[in-house]
């Protein structure tokens, strides 16, 4: 009698895995087809883009056949977000007026070029 108590106890907390790992699968595909679905999530407009053409490495292209770029000669332009790092230069302005190096006045003038980045 006993062991066909502990037997069930067994096959009750499988069922219970089995059913919280089959619920966690449902909602990472629930979540996953979500993200996928929505361009909001992930979209960036192509006019809000930079030209960082000049600012990458450049990238070997294997052209296949050599005699079209007789009549088409090719031209890439590279569009993207620019990261920059203004968290870091924000800390470099503001040691610098503890210091006394800048003055409150030289700090504003300073912030003014980030402040437009930021918007």
């Amino acid at each position: 009698m006993r062991v066909k108590n502990s037997d069930s106890n067994q096959s009750a907390r499988r069922s219970w895995w089995l059913i919280v790992g089959l619920m966690l699968l449902v909602a990472f595909f629930f979540s996953l087809i979500l993200l996928v679905t929505s361009p909001q999530s992930l979209a960036v407009d192509v006019g809000q883009l930079e030209d960082v053409t000049g600012g990458v490495v450049p990238i070997n292209v294997r052209l296949r056949s050599p005699d079209y770029v007789l009549f088409y000669p090719p031209s890439f332009h590279v569009l993207g977000i620019r990261r920059r790092a203004t968290q870091s230069v924000e800390t470099l302005i503001q040691q610098l007026m503890y210091d006394g190096v800048l003055s409150e006045a030289e700090v504003q003038d300073a912030f003014e070029p980030l402040r437009r980045l930021s918007q």
